[in-house]
């Protein structure tokens, strides 16, 4: 339950999910529900919410959006799985990883 609470912990504080819950919205006793159901493999993610934001040069970007329960895994696989995957990416990639960025890889490109 400790990495549960650590994924809790990282969600942002407002957003809500697609199920109108915020991280207020979560106990201790939904988070023991959750452990189990992960452990006994009965967790079942609800379907995200597909929300359309319109572009400034026209189109549209869509955006799925979870629900709150749903955010508490998705941050919980993110911790345990981050310094796990960080040991094998390529030096040379710097894209969605923490601490690193465009300028990041534009140093690189310039001093080597």
């Amino acid at each position: 339950m400790v990495n549960l609470k650590k994924g809790l912990n990282k969600m942002k504080e407002r957003t809500p999910g697609v199920d109108g819950e915020t991280k207020a919205d979560i106990t201790a006793d939904r988070l023991l529900k959750l452990q189990k159901d992960l452990k006994g493999h009965k967790y079942i993610p609800k379907a995200s919410k597909r929300i359309s934001i319109p572009k400034p040069g026209g189109g549209y970007r869509y955006l799925g959006v979870a629900s709150a329960i749903d955010k508490v895994v998705q941050s919980t696989l993110l911790i345990l799985l981050s310094p796990v995957a960080e040991k094998i990416f390529s030096p040379d990639s710097f894209g969605f990883r923490p601490g690193l960025g465009c300028h990041d890889a534009l140093h690189k490109i310039r001093y080597g």
